[in-house]
């Protein structure tokens, strides 16, 4: 909890009740419940959107990532890439050849030979946050 000074509550019309409460979002909060903690700890989460983030005690800006402030440690930086195609990717893939089915789809995953001959395919439903690719309809 933070306690605010007076002229905060008046300003902004708080009640003198009011607790102001810090937050944060989903991946930080992942960081820090997965408990990452050095430079070079990863995580990868497959959701909504494809993230990946990590620990870094050398920044170094892009345009091509997000650097923010590590949620448990001052001294490290987070960093993450975040890609939007994730499961709308995924569920447009099941939808066409596996029957709209998430069982079908796992089998056909298992019946296919790891690291699928290697080949590898990146495929994009909707324009990409990074890096900005072109669809293919």
């Amino acid at each position: 909890m933070i306690y605010l000074d007076t002229s905060c509550f008046l300003r902004f019309q708080f009640t003198s009740n009011c607790l102001v409460v810090q937050w944060s979002g989903d991946n930080p909060n992942s960081l820090a419940g997965l408990t990452l903690s050095n430079p070079g700890d990863l995580a990868i989460s497959l959701g909504t959107s494809d993230t990946v983030f990590g620990v870094t005690d050398v920044p170094e800006p892009s345009l091509d990532g997000n650097i923010l402030p590590n949620p448990v440690d001052p001294s490290t930086y987070m960093v993450m890439l975040c890609y939007k195609n994730g499961s709308l990717t995924r569920e447009d893939i099941r939808d066409r050849y596996a029957e709209k089915s998430w069982d079908v789809f796992n089998n056909l995953l298992e019946q296919t030979d790891p690291l699928n001959g290697g080949k590898l395919g990146f495929y994009y439903k909707e324009h990409e946050i990074l890096p900005p690719l072109p669809v293919d309809h």
